[in-house]
Order: C-alpha cells, then structure tokens, then sequence
C-alpha cells in the first residue's frame, strides 16, 4: 500500500462464490469446513458503497513461483486437475500440506491462482498511480510457506506483492494483523533483509499455527531484525493491543519502507 488521495477496491466475485471446501479434521473428528464465500460478502458489501471497484488483471505464473517451490506448485496443479470432488491431504511427509484444514477441490488452483492476481492487480495499481489499494481476495495466503500449504492457505499472495515490489527496488514492510501467526511469510522472507515482516497475534502457545510465532524469532543472517513477532496474551484487552500496535508502528517507522 502506498500513500495516495483513494482507495481502490479489487475483487474477483465468480471464484468467491465458486471455491467452497466442505470439511476438515479438527481433533480428529470431520466438521464442516468455515471457510466459505459469506466471510467475504460482509466487507465486500460496505466497501462497494465507498470505494471504487476495479477488475483484477491476470498475471504469469512466473509470479508465484519467485515465492514458491516448483515442485508445490506442481503438486497443486496436479492434484486440482486429478480430484473429483474433495482430497483431504496426508499431512504426515506425503503432501505438501502441514494441516488437516486445507482440502484440496477442482477449483483450488485457479481460486488460489485468481486471489494472487487480484494482490498483484493492487499492487501494480499502487505502484504506478501512487494511491492506496486495497485488496481483497479469498481464499487467504499468508499461512502458505515455499514448501508447504496450510491454514487454508494455497499460495502466499501477499509475498508475491512483496516480490513483486521488492525487484522494482523497494524495501517493503508487512503488517500482519490477522489473529493467527503468518508462518507462510514469516518462512518465506525469513533471510531476506530487504522484507520487514511485522505480526501482532494470538500467542502459539496457545493458538494456531502452534510452531512459529514466538518473540525469539527475529530473521536470520544478514536478516536479522526484519522479522517482529508479538505475540499477545490469551486475556489481552484493547490497551495491551494498543502498545503492541504501538511498538509495531515504530519498528516500521525505522525500517522506513517504500511500501507497505
């Protein structure tokens, strides 16, 4: 996002209403997948009434696989093409899945695929008309690792904005404010002293992705301190996430990035 008068709206409508996985396996039993379309229509309807809509362009796959391994990217090809209805991944060492929450239909491929054309529609937009863009797409992506699907997550369409941004010369900063730790980005720029990573969350301890999310985790190499986790208490109050936001906006202050 760059500073600009407006925002801009991108949305890709058919895929949403089209991409709904049924079930997963929560504590062994299989309950009813919530990732659905009507997570969207609440926020898609208030922003239609004040901003402006604008359809996403379509973009190589070149794109994604600056962030993703071939052979993921492969295996999700080839699996959308081979399932007939639903395939709940064998998370242990068989597929590239790290969870039993992230089944695999006949449209993940292309929803997963669609959702990264509308961040880079944004992006690009931003980029080149200096305003402020907003995107919002489904399925989600920053649970995605270079290896690995998850958390609902196929392709990481937030690091390949990043990317994107980062070989137009650019330092770029990432805010994360979802509940749940971005394990996905946080494993892709992990080295990269060029990508500031900043997420406030629900602490691992307690909370999904359970593995990574933790303060000590700060980058690596010449990387170090581009990675800011803040884990908050499972009792935080507004005045606890107020000095993590707090401490978030100062470390992207220093970091002074061209783009966030």
């Amino acid at each position: 996002m760059l500073s600009g008068k407006k925002t801009c709206l991108f949305f890709c409508a058919d895929l949403n209403e089209y991409f709904v996985p049924k079930k997963e396996i929560d504590n062994g039993k299989f309950i009813r997948n919530p990732e659905k379309p009507s997570r969207l229509k609440f926020v898609l309807n208030y922003l239609q009434e004040h901003f402006q809509a604008i359809q996403p362009s379509e973009f190589g796959e070149e794109h994604i696989l600056k962030v993703h391994s071939e052979s993921y990217f492969n295996y999700l090809v080839k699996k959308s093409q081979e399932v007939e209805d639903e395939y709940l991944p064998e998370v242990f060492f068989i597929d590239p899945i790290f969870d039993t929450g992230t089944p695999i239909k006949k449209e993940a491929f292309l929803a997963a695929k669609r959702a990264v054309d509308v961040v880079l529609s944004a992006t690009k937009y931003a980029l080149e008309q200096r305003v402020m863009t907003y995107a919002l797409t489904r399925p989600p992506g920053h649970h995605a690792m270079v290896n690995y699907g998850g958390g609902y997550c196929y392709f990481n369409n937030v690091a390949v904005a990043a990317r994107y941004l980062e070989e137009e010369g650019m330092r770029v900063a990432i805010l994360d404010l979802d509940f749940h730790h971005g394990n996905g980005t946080q494993d892709i720029f992990y080295k990269d002293p060029k990508v500031l990573y900043v997420s406030i969350h629900g602490d691992p301890r307690k909370f999904y992705p359970w593995f990574s999310g933790y303060e000590t985790e700060c980058g690596e190499g010449n990387a170090y301190g581009t990675n800011l986790n803040i884990p908050l208490p499972e009792n935080a109050d507004v005045n606890i996430y107020v000095e993590a936001l707090k401490k978030a906006v100062q470390k992207l202050k220093d970091f002074k990035p061209d783009a966030l």
